[in-house]
Parts: structure tokens; C-alpha cells; sequence
């Protein structure tokens, strides 16, 4: 064999290796990079956890700080008492790693009522407030104010994250309902029973 059939052929092992070699190496360096991406990602569900801030002002300045001193946009849901359990959702956001602030129910709700009944024009937050204490019929009339509930406000960025964590809350709150509903059902069956017995023995006494 003389050296151009010894270079034809060592090229030409070398683009067999390299060919079936490459696709190989193609996937395996994607699947490190999703690792590495899962890996952060609960990483920052389990070790990083949100706050809940008691004051508007610091939750805005705090953002604001560590987003290069940018102010964040933010987002904001109405939690109804019944629909959602507020404090499991504070719990969910923070466990996801997402820093939140509650608006709660100000002072002078009642003239906030008012001026709705009056048909003020009132701002976006207003009217959030009032979805967050309020029922109303299909006409916009309210039917009902409650106490319980509030505006959860948090940053843009962590809209994914919030909605993931209203899941977690509702499915809960499902599953509770279904164990209330079984414990009922189940009353409801013993109930029943003792009942057969009492006329059973009542009418073998007569």
C-alpha cells in the first residue's frame, strides 16, 4: 500500500468515526444542558424562597434594586375567600421562590362601595379591591361583602410561577372538598344503617 492509499484510507476511517461519533456527542451535550437548566430551575424552587412584604412601598423598591434599579412591572390577581385560601397561596408563591404583596381591605371600603353605587369612575386598583371583597349578581349589583380576601400583587416575571401555585392551591382545595364529600357520604351511610337497626329491633319488640 503506498502513502496516498495510506492517507485515502485513514481519511477515510477518520469521517466514519467523526460522522457516527458527532450525533452522539450532539445529544449528549443537549441532554447535559437540560440537566443543568432542571437542575437550577428546583434548585431555585427549593433553596431560594419568596417573602411576603407588609409594605407596598419596600416590595416596589426592593424590585426595583435588584432589577438594576429598573422599576419591575407588576402584575396583580384578585383572591376571593371560598374560591382561593390566601394564605395557601402565599405559602405556594413563596415555596416557588416568588416575592409577593397583599393589598388588603383599606379603611374606607365602604365609601369605595359607595362611590361604585354611585357609578364613579373608579381606577383599575379600585375596582380590584372590589372584586377581591365583593359578589356580585349578573347585572353588576353587589350582592355580598366579606372580609376575607385581597389583591395579590408580584412581578411580571413570576407570572408562570403564580399560576402554577393558584394549580397547587385549587387542586388542594379540590381534594379537600372531595374528602369532605366522602366523609359525608359516609356519615350519611352509618346514619342510615343505625336507622335500619332502631326499626328492625322497634319491630321485633312489637
Amino acid at each position: 500500500m503506498n502513502e496516498e492509499q495510506i492517507v485515502k484510507e485513514s481519511l477515510s476511517t477518520f469521517y466514519r468515526l467523526f460522522f457516527d461519533f458527532i450525533p452522539q456527542l450532539m445529544s449528549d451535550l443537549k441532554h447535559g444542558i437540560n440537566y443543568v437548566k432542571q437542575s437550577t430551575q428546583n434548585h431555585t424552587y427549593r433553596g431560594v424562597k419568596g417573602r411576603r412584604f407588609d409594605n407596598e412601598s419596600t416590595f416596589i423598591l426592593e424590585n426595583k434594586a435588584r432589577n438594576g434599579g429598573r422599576a419591575p412591572e407588576i402584575k396583580s390577581t384578585t383572591v376571593k375567600s371560598g374560591r382561593k385560601d390566601l394564605k395557601m397561596l402565599v405559602k405556594a408563591c413563596k415555596n416557588r421562590g416568588v416575592d409577593v404583596y397583599i393589598r388588603e381591605k383599606p379603611s374606607n371600603f365602604d365609601s369605595l362601595v359607595s362611590r361604585y353605587n354611585s357609578n364613579d369612575n373608579l381606577s383599575i386598583r379600585e375596582r380590584e379591591m372590589l372584586e377581591a371583597f365583593c359578589d356580585f349578581d349578573k347585572y353588576g349589583a353587589i350582592t355580598n361583602i366579606h372580609g376575607d380576601g385581597g389583591v395579590l400583587m408580584f412581578k411580571a416575571e413570576d407570572l408562570q410561577q403564580v399560576e402554577e401555585a393558584v394549580k397547587d392551591v385549587d387542586q388542594k382545595s379540590l381534594n379537600i372538598q372531595r374528602r369532605k364529600q366522602k366523609a359525608k357520604e359516609r356519615l350519611k351511610k352509618q346514619q342510615k344503617q343505625r336507622n335500619t337497626k332502631v326499626k328492625s329491633r322497634d319491630e321485633y319488640i312489637k
